[in-house]
């Protein structure tokens, strides 16, 4: 014999209950909820591709710039620090702008802003 009272005028169980009230989903909203888990995986993939970006790319910036500061410290000290202005000009405008252009992209990819009128 169990604790439970019995249900009103031959209701059935708790769980026929449950199940009369909360009946499976229509094919119709099945079909929605497969898109919006399709949606949702897309978007956590998406996520992580962001994310492997935008750290690559920090990385290769880094990488980059401390290889041009070698590179530019080895030719400053073999010509006695006779550098011209014009290429310490270039060196520090080319290492501002791959900064610039790398966060842009990658700025660009995890906010791609709303889709354009002529996509479909």
């Amino acid at each position: 014999m169990t604790d439970e009272p019995d249900p009103p005028n031959g209701a059935g169980s708790v769980q026929e209950q449950v199940e009369k009230a909360n009946p499976p989903p229509a094919p119709k909203d099945k079909l929605e909820e497969d898109r919006r888990k399709a949606a949702s995986e897309r978007l956590q993939i998406s996520v992580k591709l962001a994310k492997l970006i935008g750290y690559g790319a920090l990385i290769a910036v880094t990488v980059q710039v401390v290889l041009a500061d070698i590179a530019f410290f080895v030719y400053g000290f073999e010509n006695g620090w006779k550098i011209p202005a014009e290429a310490i000009s270039a060196w520090l405008a080319a290492i501002v702008i791959q900064v610039i252009g790398v966060v842009l992209v990658v700025a660009k990819d995890i906010f791609p802003g709303p889709p354009t009128a002529g996509a479909g």
